[in-house]
């Protein structure tokens, strides 16, 4: 793992990207790395949706929800009257995988960050195009949808839940959760965190949902997280855990915005993981890097 992070490194610098920070974990520990100045925490854009998905998976495991709830269930007394009635055969896994419905993704940060609408009402005001699981169409609604599912069952908020069951667990130091107006995290955009944390995440993922001798999440929730369930149009498969992973690749990641990335490789046990702001494609020339060993 250190050799391929090493190899990283150098062509990160080589061709000066704008990478601030690289992170590995393996059974040997943590490597990291810091290329360029920057926060101590910084956006982790979309790889903060597989940390909700995370959440969602704990929440499976102890038999609070399912994959196959019904998200207005969820929000009885919150639908607008009229609301397109194809939501009420929209699943929770069908909000995992971007498959509600919708003719178009919305409610990316810079959409959020700057009003104070009301994102419940909008969104079960919106009319859907597609039947729920019929197509993919890449949103931030599903994991804001999904936080609040989480929060709901849990009965507290979800900065308190993901606190409890992943953060302090896999012992992150600094970070935190961009919300709306309202006070509902973002979820799938947002979160601040640490390099070290995020390939700590990865890491307990690569060893099947262990850290330690700590059970974090439960192996048949890594499997089915870790599997494809859908295609966008590129053909790059997405993931229950909101992750993506190509055929034929034992590795699988989550990927963000601005070249946020965490690598996962269940197969040598090891993660690494990226934060930048770069538009240069990060996540394939790590991937390949990485991939060669």
């Amino acid at each position: 793992m250190r050799n391929a992070i090493e190899r990283l490194e150098k062509y990160i610098l080589k061709n000066d990207l704008n990478v601030f920070d690289i992170a590995g974990m393996d059974d040997d520990g943590i490597y990291y790395k810091s290329l360029r100045p920057a926060n101590s925490v910084n956006n982790s854009f979309s790889v903060s949706k597989s940390f909700t998905a995370a959440v969602v998976g704990a929440a499976i495991d102890r038999g609070l929800i399912s994959l196959n709830d019904k998200v207005v269930d969820f929000f009885k007394g919150e639908l607008p009257d009229g609301y397109d009635r194809r939501w009420n055969d929209v699943t929770l896994e069908h909000i995992l995988i971007h498959a509600y419905g919708a003719e178009q993704g919305y409610m990316f940060q810079n959409e959020v960050i700057i009003t104070d609408e009301n994102w419940n009402k909008l969104i079960f005001s919106k009319p859907l195009k597609f039947n729920a699981g019929e197509r993919m169409r890449y949103s931030n609604v599903g994991c804001y949808l999904a936080a609040q599912i989480v929060a709901k069952v849990f009965k507290k908020p979800f900065s308190d839940c993901i606190r409890e069951l992943i953060f302090n667990p896999l012992g992150f130091k600094y970070y935190g959760i961009i919300t709306d107006c309202d006070g509902n995290a973002l979820a799938a955009t947002g979160m601040v965190l640490r390099t070290e944390d995020c390939a700590k995440f990865g890491y307990m993922y690569a060893k099947g949902g262990l850290y330690g001798d700590k059970r974090i999440l439960s192996e048949d929730w890594v499997r089915v997280a870790a599997t494809t369930r859908i295609r966008e149009s590129d053909g790059r498969g997405y993931t229950l855990g909101c992750m993506w992973r190509l055929d034929n690749e034992p590795s699988y990641f989550a990927d963000g915005a601005y070249g946020q990335m965490i690598f996962i490789d269940p197969v040598k046990k090891y993660s690494v993981a990226v934060h930048s702001y770069t538009d240069t494609p990060v996540r394939a020339l790590v991937t390949e890097i990485l991939k060669k060993g």
